[in-house]
C-alpha cells in the first residue's frame, strides 16, 4: 500500500473527525468538573473552545450520568469563563464554583453555586480574584478548601475554606509555595487534603497534606516528574489518588499514577487516553460506578474524549450501535495501535469486527469507515501469528474477504487489516506503526435484554404447528410454514 502519516498528529485527526466517543460537550479545556454524590451526577461547568480569550470561553453546563451526557438549560448560569475550581458539598447539596478566567490577567472573585437545577451567585467577601487555583471538599472539617492560583503576575500561596456561607483564610504556618496548575484530592480515609506539582516560575514536583489546619510536605521514596496541569481524584474502593496526564518540559504526558498516603508508584495500562494537560480540575472519582472520570484537556487543540478509569484500567466511553444485519453491536476506538485496540475490544468483551459478508461489509462501511478512508478502522483480520495466513482475532473461519486491488501486499511485513478503499480492505503495518480508531464487535452488545410483548396485528397467522419461528436483528419476527391439521 501506499504510506501515509501515522502517529499522534493522524490520532488527533481522527478524533476530530469521527463519532467514537460518547456524544457530549464539545471539545475543550480550562472546565471544571465535580461530583455530585447525593444526585449521582458528575458536574462540568465551562472552559475553553479554541485557546483564545475571551472568544473561546465557554459557560455551559453539563452531566454525567455514568453512561451519557446531558446538557441543562439553567435560568441562571456564571458567564461563559475557564480556569476556575469546583467541588460538591455534600452537607449542602450544592456544587461550589470560585473565581476562572476571562481575559488577559483579569481574574473573577465571584462563588456561584449549582443546586441540581440552576446556578444562584453567593454574595460574599473572601478570596481575591484568581485563576489557575485548585478545590476540594474536605469531609472531616466540613468545608470546601481552596488553595493557591494566579492573578495579575502573581502566583498565590493562601489557603481558604467555605462552610456554605463564608469565606474564611486559614493561617497555616508553613505550606506550599506560592503557585498555580497544582493538582489537589481529599483522601477521606486518611482525612487529609493531597496537594502535587504545579508551576512557581519553574514545574514543581513536591507532594503535600493538609490535615484542615497545617501542611506538612511529605517526602516519598517514589514520585512522578514534576509537572503542572495534571489531573487528581481519589478513589475510594481502594484507598489511592490516582493523578493522570499534565505537562513537563514542553510535553504533554499521559502516565498514570497512584498515591497510598505515603508514597506514589506508577500504574501502566495498555491503553491509555492520549498525553494531554489543563485537566487538573476535570479529572473526577465517581462514587457509584467505582470509577474515576476524565473529560476534555489539551494537546494542541481541545479534546472531547470521555475516559473512566478504575484503578487497573483506562477504557474510553463508547457509543454502540448495532447492526441490523447481524444483531451485533459496533463501536469505534480512540486512535491506537491495532494490538491496542484488540485489548480494548477484549475488556469490552468482544473483538475487534469480522466480516463474515458483503452485507455486513457493506454496513460496517457506511456506518463507520466511509467518513475515514484512507485512514479507515482496524477490524480483526490479521496474519501476525503465520505470515501469509490471515485469520480473525475472534478465532472465527475466514468465509469472506474483500482486498482493494494489489492487496494484501505485505509491504514491509503488514500484519494488520483496515479499511481503506470504498468498502475494501488493506494490510498494514507491522508492529506499532500505525495509530487508527479500531472497530469493536460485541455479540449482542451492551444493551438492556428484549421484552416479549404482544402487539395488536391487522392481520394473525391462522392456528398453525410445527411450524419456523426466529427474531431478526431489528426485533421482529419471522414466521415460515407449518401444518394446520388438527
Amino acid at each position: 500500500m501506499v504510506k501515509v502519516l501515522v502517529g499522534v498528529v493522524v490520532g488527533v485527526v481522527i478524533a476530530a473527525s469521527v463519532g467514537a466517543q460518547v456524544a457530549g460537550p464539545s471539545a475543550r479545556y480550562s472546565h471544571s468538573m465535580a461530583y455530585d454524590s447525593v444526585r449521582d451526577r458528575v458536574v462540568l461547568f465551562g472552559g475553553n473552545s479554541n485557546g483564545q480569550w475571551p472568544s473561546g470561553a465557554l459557560g455551559d453546563t453539563w452531566e454525567w450520568d455514568g453512561f451519557r451526557w446531558q446538557q441543562r438549560a439553567p435560568a441562571n448560569s456564571p458567564s461563559p469563563r475557564g480556569h476556575g475550581a469546583m467541588a460538591f458539598d455534600p452537607i449542602r447539596q450544592r456544587c461550589v464554583y470560585f473565581g476562572g478566567y476571562l481575559n488577559g490577567n483579569l481574574g473573577l472573585a465571584e462563588t456561584w453555586e449549582w443546586d441540581g437545577s440552576d446556578w444562584s451567585l453567593r454574595t460574599t467577601t473572601g478570596p481575591s480574584a484568581r485563576h489557575h487555583h485548585n478545590m476540594v471538599y474536605a469531609d472531616h472539617i466540613g468545608a470546601v478548601v481552596m488553595f493557591g492560583g494566579y492573578y495579575n503576575g502573581s502566583n498565590l500561596g493562601d489557603t481558604w475554606k467555605w462552610d456554605g456561607s463564608t469565606w474564611q483564610l486559614i493561617a497555616t504556618g508553613t505550606s506550599p509555595t506560592p503557585r498555580r496548575h497544582h493538582g489537589m484530592a481529599y483522601d477521606s480515609v486518611r482525612q487529609e487534603v493531597v496537594l502535587f506539582g504545579g508551576y512557581d516560575g519553574g514545574t514543581i514536583g513536591d507532594t503535600w497534606t493538609f490535615n484542615g489546619s497545617q501542611w506538612s510536605q511529605k517526602t516519598p521514596n517514589s514520585t512522578p516528574a514534576g509537572r503542572h496541569h495534571a489531573g487528581m481524584c481519589f478513589q475510594a474502593h481502594n484507598n489511592r489518588i490516582s493523578l493522570f496526564g499534565g505537562w513537563r518540559a514542553s510535553q504533554n504526558l499521559g502516565d498514570t499514577w497512584e498515591w497510598n498516603g505515603s508514597d506514589w508508584a506508577q500504574v501502566t495500562p495498555s491503553i491509555t487516553p492520549s498525553a494531554r494537560h489543563w485537566v487538573e480540575t476535570c479529572y473526577v472519582y465517581q462514587t457509584s460506578q467505582q470509577r474515576s472520570l476524565l473529560f476534555g484537556g489539551w494537546n494542541g487543540t481541545g479534546l472531547a474524549d470521555t475516559w473512566k478509569f478504575d484503578g487497573v484500567k483506562w477504557a474510553p466511553a463508547l457509543t454502540y450501535t448495532r447492526s441490523p444485519v447481524n444483531g451485533n453491536s459496533y463501536a469505534l476506538t480512540p486512535p491506537m495501535t491495532w494490538q491496542q485496540a484488540e485489548a480494548l475490544a477484549a475488556q469490552e468483551g468482544g473483538h475487534l469486527a469480522t466480516i463474515r459478508s458483503a452485507a455486513e461489509n457493506n454496513w460496517a462501511y457506511q456506518t463507520f469507515a466511509a467518513p475515514l478512508i484512507p485512514l479507515g478502522p482496524w477490524i480483526g483480520l490479521n496474519d501476525a501469528a503465520t505470515e501469509g495466513l490471515f485469520q480473525w482475532s475472534s478465532g472465527e473461519v475466514t468465509q469472506f474477504v474483500n482486498w482493494n486491488p494489489g492487496e494484501p501486499s505485505n509491504t514491509g511485513d503488514e500484519d494488520y487489516v483496515q479499511f481503506f478503499g470504498p468498502g475494501t480492505w488493506n494490510d498494514r503495518c507491522p508492529g506499532f506503526c500505525a495509530i487508527l480508531p479500531g472497530l469493536i464487535e460485541i455479540p449482542g452488545g451492551p444493551f438492556a435484554p428484549l421484552t416479549a410483548t404482544s402487539l395488536p396485528t391487522s392481520a394473525t397467522p391462522v392456528a398453525t404447528s410445527s411450524h419456523a419461528l426466529a427474531p431478526t436483528p431489528t426485533g421482529s419476527a419471522l414466521l415460515f410454514g407449518g401444518n394446520t391439521a388438527t
